[in-house]
């Protein structure tokens, strides 16, 4: 996801979906929100919170660890809503 276009690993992340590797729904969620599709990451990082609510915080540590842009757009896509 770094150094390209965001949209580009998207494709073969997609061949990992429902493949219950909540590491990889969670790649392929920031793909989504970095691929301007926040509405699908923010609904996959939903379905992940509710297995473990964990997730609800991933975007923010991921950020502050510098692994995603702190970007507030970015990190609020992969954050649930409410």
């Amino acid at each position: 996801l770094r150094g390209g276009h965001p949209a580009t690993p998207l494709p073969e992340l997609e061949n990992f979906a429902e493949q219950g590797d909540l590491y990889l729904d969670f790649t392929r969620a920031i793909g989504l929100a970095m691929a301007g599709q926040p509405g699908r990451a923010r609904a996959l990082v939903e379905r992940l919170a509710a297995i473990d609510p964990g997730w609800s915080v991933a975007a923010r540590r991921y950020a502050d660890a510098g692994v995603i842009p702190d970007d507030p757009a970015l990190v609020s896509a992969l954050t649930p809503a409410g």
